[in-house]
């Protein structure tokens, strides 16, 4: 059912190969990703999306106020990367 839900917010987000690129990533590949308190979990999604923001405003004033493509499509997969991380950390994802 998960997966049915997430597959479902995926499509309504239009997440897009990005997204497929971070599911089938092996576990391995994402550090951390023992179960954790979900508060815990929630505090270092939160500063590693306040930290990918600034880095994306950083980004956008170099690329003269519009992020590139490359840049756009770099952010995003950190991104997704973080977000699958942290469902990993709280057990909501079990691939």
């Amino acid at each position: 059912m998960r997966k049915v839900l997430l597959a479902a917010a995926l499509s309504t987000l239009g997440c897009g190969p990005a997204m497929a690129q971070v599911i089938a990533s092996p576990p391995e590949s994402f550090p951390n990703s023992t179960t954790m308190p979900p508060q815990v979990a929630f505090n270092l999604y939160k500063t590693s999306m306040l930290k990918l923001r600034d880095e994306a405003r950083a980004l956008q004033q170099a690329d003269g106020g519009t992020l590139t493509p490359e840049h756009d499509a770099e952010i995003q997969r950190k991104i997704d990367r973080t977000t699958i991380t942290f469902h990993r950390r709280v057990g909501g994802l079990p691939f």
